[in-house]
């Protein structure tokens, strides 16, 4: 299973990071593979704190996990599975799978 780091998202989402295209490239190839992939909630927040939607212009989080909703949808469309989530005590996961 991938699991990327808070930084391979934000190089890949910020078009001004160092090597953006690299990182971008690698990461839509991650989400359109055949291997299974997943977001630790500390990278996802950590990514969603900080950055805002070309949508809405509001920080990720304020939007309601609008980009969260939005990799979902997509991932569901390339993989032709749902997200699994699994709810344990005080935590959820949620498994995401590749195309």
């Amino acid at each position: 299973m991938i699991l990327p780091d808070v930084n391979v998202l934000v190089y890949a989402y910020r078009e001004d990071a160092p090597r953006h295209e690299e990182y971008r490239r690698w990461l839509e190839g991650v989400l359109g593979g055949h291997e299974a992939y997943g977001l630790s909630d500390l990278v996802l927040a950590g990514f969603l704190r900080d950055y805002d939607s070309p949508v809405t212009g509001r920080a990720y989080m304020e939007a309601r996990g609008e980009g969260f909703l939005t990799m979902v949808r997509e991932s569901t469309e390339l993989a032709g599975r749902a997200p699994r989530v699994d709810a344990r005590a005080e935590s959820v996961t949620v498994t995401i799978f590749g195309g």
